[in-house]
């Protein structure tokens, strides 16, 4: 099955996004959604983590609330906050060029992939680097 990987970018602005891909674990599902009414642009792909797996993650790791809760409460959140929600949490974007990460693929390429098939899936996966990335898998029939 062939694939894309790009580094997620844009983490500092949707906070808490940095401090959840520190800590999800590779494989974590994510989601991709072409945004076209970005007015930096309109090629903008987010990258989004359902409001239900984040909530199944989050149980699964309630021994760690109490740290958990003391690091996130100067973003603004708080682990109940996050369990609660109830539309998927923006992490971040695909870059859209190279200049950031030479020789990943760009945001057009994954919307060439988006619009082409309906067959992918995505999911939280790491460069060589430990940077987060988004790593598509599809098929074209």
């Amino acid at each position: 099955m062939p694939s894309l990987t790009a580094p997620i970018v844009g983490l500092h602005f949707h906070p808490p996004a940095k401090w959840l891909l520190e800590k999800l674990p590779q494989q974590t599902p994510l989601i991709l959604s072409p945004n076209p009414d970005n007015p930096h642009d309109p090629n903008a792909i987010e990258i989004l983590i359902d409001h239900d797996e984040l909530g199944i993650w989050i149980d699964n790791n309630t021994e760690n609330f109490d740290e958990w809760d003391q690091e996130l409460i100067g973003m603004g959140w708080s682990c109940q906050q996050l369990q609660e929600l109830t539309e998927p949490l923006l992490l971040g974007f695909i870059p859209a060029n190279q200049k950031t990460s030479l020789g990943n693929p760009t945001n057009i390429q994954f919307l060439l992939v988006l619009s082409g098939t309906d067959n992918w899936t995505a999911h939280l996966t790491y460069l060589l680097t430990g940077q987060s990335a988004v790593k598509l898998n599809y098929s074209i029939y």
